[in-house]
């Protein structure tokens, strides 16, 4: 989604018309464009302005310890499929440890039925011990391959420019392309498990690809072509192809809600009597109600016949909202559906501010239609290739947003949780985060969610962090991604965060060029002028810098990325509320059953989100599913870490009937640091 405030790019064809573990650590409807820091207000309900036509809607447990001290961390285990990881649980529980040894070490050196009234208590049947089941257990979701995954939010236009001569025009010009991406892929995932030189992560969400007079992209005149600016149908096709030989799977931006003034069918429908004219929403005279955040939404054009007549549009008036009410306009948007699921073989979509596909009057978000025309959205898409993905932007309360999982969409972002990591860290508060976890744990079906720390609509996690302390930002950064990385739900990582870019509104500052290497002109992003200045932070902040420094941001990403990739519990497992007795520490509980339903294993996850060593602080849980008691070893002291041999190991936990009890670990855990204690029956 985008600010209703948009600039136009910079573009060699056309311009607008219109204006981290820490130390690892009516009628005719308009088609409107993505994004609003606003969108998350609410509109007031109220009557259905003046002249606008409304019509009918269109039909659906040994304990293996990782510990994250001051030290350095050794090559972690080849990265290999889920299933093999799991069964290689030595070599699981040596990329843990080396994942949050680092964290510290950082530190020290710096199809189912939906309801929409998710929230509310309901009774059903309970997913399992140690699960947490809550209400949005009782709606079934699919599970998928996105459960498995890893996800990297990649704005094309500044991550890459080709450098390729045979690209022609596109070379150098300034502006990130599809050749570019291609030419970087190797940086986001070789494809070789034996590496650790790559990211690692496992799926790419491209932020708008098609046609479009902006720089976003948000509003779109042609679904079915690729943004000159970017490269052709052919470059994209080549990137799914090297794409898939590495195991990336890739899911595109989708702007339904709206589409650009300049979109052929707006520009018909400009006549009252043609017959895309009710694709939009339209009144003869203004209604005078404003939008959520108090934005204008009636905007004015002038008809083929000469007259002036009002449009809705809910972002700008660049971006009319299309009319779902008619049968015309859904077969539009699913005729682009499968032409990206069949022609383009993409592996599913990020849905842009879904929430306000429909309006009852002034009442424009999260209305009884738009949950209707997602079930058939859901039907329709998963009838074309039943292994798609649906992301939705529901920028909402974790009530709101996960009343759209299971038959509707398949993921919604849960902005609640990215609040609270990025909150825990700077008020020094891990309770608040493990309270916030839980209650995102309950409300959706299990895992269907999409966490993250901020992305292209918000100021970078960096930027968040240094606001009011820029001391140990690398350290708080790290922890924030431990987090993201070992809680529930299906992450995702906004580019350049991996590296602590920073960036404030406006929002082109916060899509600012990709920083590869230290030249303070280009960043390494181009041979030629960028299309937005890099950040004035360069020459340390930057890829080629942090892949030689071993307590990196970067080198941390890396780390937290194959432990999760390498842990079922962490990818898939169930969650457990804990308490810790200082609320500076999160804890939590993730459990992997076995194949008699049974608990098999859990991890303990205790975060630090303060500036002080944590000592003597005791852990109680919810019940685990594990039986008995369990003994504690760390794995890799005086080995992978700068504890001293001989050093005292975590405690023994107790366990009263599957629950930690009291149980004190017995370790400190540094400054912005962490522990991850795995518990095997």
């Amino acid at each position: 989604m985008l600010m209703p405030s948009r600039t136009v790019r910079p573009s060699k064809r056309l311009t607008s018309p219109h204006t981290a573990m820490t130390g690892l650590l009516g009628s005719g409807r308009s088609w409107r464009s993505a994004g609003s820091a606003g969108d998350d207000a609410r509109a007031s309900a109220g009557p259905s302005g003046g002249g606008v036509r409304r019509e009918c809607l269109l039909r659906r447990k040994i304990t293996r310890t990782l510990y994250i001290r001051d030290g350095g961390v050794g090559r972690p285990a080849p990265r290999s499929g889920p299933m093999r990881q799991d069964r290689r649980r030595g070599a699981i529980g040596g990329v843990l440890c080396a994942a949050l040894a680092l964290l510290s070490a950082s530190a020290a050196l710096g199809q189912a039925t939906t309801n929409p009234d998710a929230g509310n208590p309901s009774a059903g049947a309970p997913r399992g011990a140690g699960d947490g089941a809550g209400p949005g257990a009782t709606r079934p979701a699919r599970e998928g391959w996105w459960n498995d995954a890893v996800f990297y939010e990649v704005f094309v236009r500044s991550f890459y420019d080709t450098r390729d001569p045979a690209a022609g025009a596109l070379a150098g010009d300034g502006i990130g392309d599809l050749r570019g991406l291609i030419e970087k892929l190797d940086y986001l995932n070789d494809g070789d498990p034996a590496t650790d030189t790559d990211l690692g992560v496992t799926a790419l969400w491209l932020m708008p690809i098609t046609e479009s007079p902006s720089y976003h992209g948000y509003d779109t005149t042609d679904y079915k072509a690729i943004e000159r600016d970017y490269g052709t149908n052919e470059d994209f096709a080549r990137l799914m192809d090297e794409c898939r030989k590495r195991g990336i799977r890739v899911i595109i931006d989708l702007v339904l809600n709206h589409t650009s003034s300049r979109h052929p069918m707006f520009q018909r429908a400009l006549d009252p009597a043609g017959p895309d004219r009710d694709l939009f929403i339209w009144a003869d005279t203004d209604p005078g109600y404003r939008g959520a955040w108090n934005q204008q939404v009636w905007h004015r054009a002038r008809g083929t016949d000469g007259v002036t007549r009002f449009y809705f549009g809910m972002f700008s008036g660049q971006m009319p909202d299309v009319n779902y009410r008619q049968p015309a306009a859904t077969r539009f948007a699913f005729d682009v559906v499968d032409f990206w699921l069949k022609d383009m073989k993409v592996d599913g979509f990020r849905l842009d501010a879904i929430r306000h596909l429909f309006e009852e009057g002034q009442k424009q978000e999260n209305v009884p239609a738009t949950y209707e025309w997602l079930r058939g959205f859901f039907e329709h898409y998963t009838a074309v290739n039943p292994d798609a993905y649906t992301v939705g932007e529901v920028w909402s309360s974790t009530e709101v947003a996960s009343g759209y999982v299971g038959g509707m969409l398949d993921n919604a972002f849960e902005f609640d949780l990215s609040y609270a990591i990025v909150r825990a860290v700077n008020n020094q508060d891990g309770a608040q985060l493990g309270a916030q976890a839980a209650k995102s744990w309950r409300a959706y079906p299990r895992n269907q969610f999409a966490t993250f720390l901020t992305n292209h609509d918000q100021p970078r996690l960096m930027t968040e962090l240094t606001r009011a302390r820029v001391s140990d930002a690398d350290a708080r950064a790290k922890l924030a991604a431990a987090a993201l990385l070992t809680l529930p739900g299906v992450p995702y990582l906004y580019f350049g965060e991996e590296i602590g870019m920073v960036g404030d509104k406006p929002d082109e500052n916060i899509r600012t060029p990709m920083q590869w290497e230290p030249s303070p002109r280009t960043a390494g992003f181009t041979t030629g002028k960028p299309w937005r200045d890099p950040q004035k932070n360069t020459q340390r902040t930057n890829v080629r810098t942090q892949q030689q420094w071993e307590y990196s941001v970067l080198k941390a990403y890396k780390k937290l990325i194959r432990l999760r990739v390498g842990d079922g519990a962490l990818r898939r497992g169930g969650f457990v509320q804990a308490r810790a007795s200082d609320k500076a520490l999160a804890a939590f509980v993730r459990t992997q059953a076995g194949p008699d339903g049974g608990t098999q294993r859990a991890v303990l996850v205790v975060l630090n989100f303060s500036d002080s060593p944590k000592r003597g602080f005791v852990i109680d849980s919810d019940a685990t599913g594990l039986p008995g008691a369990a003994s504690a070893q760390d794995l890799l002291a005086g080995v992978l870490t700068r504890q001293a041999a001989g050093a005292k190991g975590p405690g023994v936990p107790v366990l009263v009937e599957g629950k930690l009890s009291g149980y004190e670990p017995g370790v400190v855990i540094p400054p912005w640091g962490g522990v991850a204690i795995e518990l095997v029956p």
